[in-house]
């Protein structure tokens, strides 16, 4: 849009006209001389920057560009953190901002990059525990967000960062060891109120690691596992088993509006899975008899949610009562929980809670003295659900699949082509910006992608390991690990050569402008112009 500028004021009537002798060559000296900018050509000016930042904030948002979000926001409101860890705040402070903002740069590829490699460790590009939907007394503890550590005072609650309304999914949980008793009693306030069971229990195993240190509980599992002599008796070990204290979990799905500072199915919004006893829990009751069972260190603890998509439509105002097929399911290293029985054939049953209410759950865990889990929300299991009811075996997805990869370079660039991001601000050429902007996404891109497909590399990985570990095949998984091999190789020798091309069609242009700038103008031209200037010009030569 080409900058606005004031008309000429009109001849005043005490000042003195100009002769038709010299009334063209005043027209040529008004024509040729420089115009000042008004007030509203700078209003105009300010308000297409704004507009131009306004565009880069929606693409960013739109891109998932985290990294350049916060840049951008800086940008238009430096007071503002730049840490923020909402992208939808990111994206409504720098649009509020922008409205007022009539200066800001593109950020250089070497900032887009180093600000995606701070958003990418804040919030993953990948379904994980949720930072900021999770109790501050948990700790999440590895850099793909995906292992819980839980606080020693109370069940506190974490949630993923992606919900299913609909559809049917599962992931799992690999239970790891609780902490030792001593780090529990370390980790304990001095004035810390402990129930009486709870202190003895602790009193206990404090008592049995003095009497029976660690090497020698290493040398009783190592006994109960020689296989019995012929000829002689086999010694059973006199050292008893070590008291278990602490490490309790519960896990589950949970909406938004559950407590954080409270265990899985402690309210109507969550439905839980206890480890001890193998108990179903929600609004705080809990049924031991269901078909659950126990489960501890070193098990793999499967959830499944089945939402109806009709469901809705049946829900009553207050969300009680729903009579629909929504139901949760619990597993224990792949085997279902719950009673099952045969009609017609077919298998039935097992379901933990039956006609929950609609709405978006989140995979969830609430932790209590050390309890600690490693989730797996796919695509791969370590022991993918068995023996389901007939017809159900085929709908269960991953929880990764409602996750967004980040877009190729190709997508992007294709993205990019469709729309005109900026708009001229007076004579200055969008096309420099545009270029710009798009090295800073590209920047941010590649780093995603690393991030992407080193989560891809270590989930095979410890899927892979896990297995070999109980003897499970891994074949499946050794021929995704190859592809990905392939496909790095690929997209490595495709990036070479696009970056060797990509500066060519910019040059092509700037080549085209400058022909454009340094073609002489026809005299003919000039001639032209001049007769219009002064057939245009108004008739000042009239009786004084």
């Amino acid at each position: 849009m080409p900058t606005l500028v004031d008309a000429p004021d009109a001849p005043d009537a005490a000042e003195e006209v100009p002769s038709s002798a010299s009334k063209s060559k005043a027209g040529k000296r008004r024509t040729n001389s420089p115009t000042v900018p008004s007030d509203a050509a700078s209003s105009s000016s300010q308000a297409i920057a704004a507009a131009n930042l306004a565009a880069a904030v929606q693409m960013a948002a739109s891109l998932q560009l985290n990294g350049l979000l916060s840049l951008l926001t800086q940008s238009s409101a430096p007071g503002v953190a730049a840490s923020a860890a909402d992208p939808t705040v990111l994206q409504a402070t720098a649009l509020s901002a922008s409205l007022s903002s009539s200066s800001w740069q593109i950020p250089t590829p070497e900032q887009a990059k180093q600000a995606a490699l701070k958003a990418a460790q804040e919030s993953p590009p990948f379904v994980h525990l949720s930072k900021s939907d999770s109790a501050p007394q948990l700790k999440i503890v590895d850099q793909d967000r995906l292992t819980l550590k839980g606080g020693m005072r109370g069940y506190r609650m974490s949630r993923a960062t992606h919900g299913v309304s609909q559809g049917c999914y599962y992931f799992e949980a690999l239970v790891l060891d609780p902490p030792t008793i001593q780090e529990i009693v370390a980790s304990l306030p001095p004035n810390a109120r402990l129930g009486s069971s709870l202190q003895r229990q602790i009193q206990q195993a404090l008592e049995y690691e003095k009497q029976h240190p660690a090497g020698e509980g290493k040398k009783r599992k190592a006994e109960e596992t020689v296989p019995p002599d012929s000829s002689t008796k086999k010694s059973k070990s006199t050292i008893p088993p070590k008291p278990q204290v602490g490490g309790h979990l519960r896990i589950g799905w949970s909406m938004r509006t559950g407590d954080l500072q409270a265990p899985v199915g402690y309210d109507k919004w969550s439905y839980g899975f206890r480890n001890i006893s193998g108990s179903k829990i929600h609004q705080s009751r809990r049924e031991d008899n269901w078909g659950g069972e126990p489960w501890g260190p070193g098990d793999v603890v499967g959830c499944a949610i089945f939402l109806d998509t009709t469901a809705a439509a049946a829900a009553n105002p207050d969300g009680s009562n729903n009579n629909n097929n929504n139901h949760i399911r619990f597993f224990k290293n792949g085997e279902p929980m719950g009673h099952f029985f045969i009609t017609k054939g077919k298998r039935e049953g097992g379901a933990a809670f039956e006609n929950i209410q609609p709405g978006t759950y989140y995979p969830a865990v609430s932790s209590y003295l050390g309890g600690s889990v490693q989730v797996n929300f796919g695509p791969h299991f370590i022991h993918p659900p068995r023996k389901l009811p007939h017809g159900m075996s085929g709908k269960l997805q991953p929880v990764s699949s409602v996750e967004v990869a980040p877009l190729s370079r190709d997508e992007l660039l294709a993205r990019l082509k469709k729309k005109n991001i900026f708009s001229k601000v007076g004579k200055e050429s969008p096309d420099a910006k545009v270029q710009a902007f798009k090295e800073a996404i590209l920047a941010e891109s590649q780093v995603l992608q690393e991030s992407y497909k080193q989560h891809r590399r270590k989930h095979l990985e410890f899927v892979m390991a896990t297995r070999q570990a109980r003897n499970l095949n891994v074949s499946d998984l050794q021929q995704e690990l190859d592809q990905l091999d392939e496909g790095e190789k690929d997209e490595t020798k495709k990036n070479t050569k696009e970056e060797e091309t990509a500066p060519m069609e910019l040059d092509d242009k700037k080549q085209e402008e400058e022909k454009e700038k340094a073609a002489p103008v026809a005299p003919a031209d000039v001639a032209k112009e001049e007769a219009k200037e002064e057939a245009s010009a108004p008739d000042c030569s009239g009786d004084q």
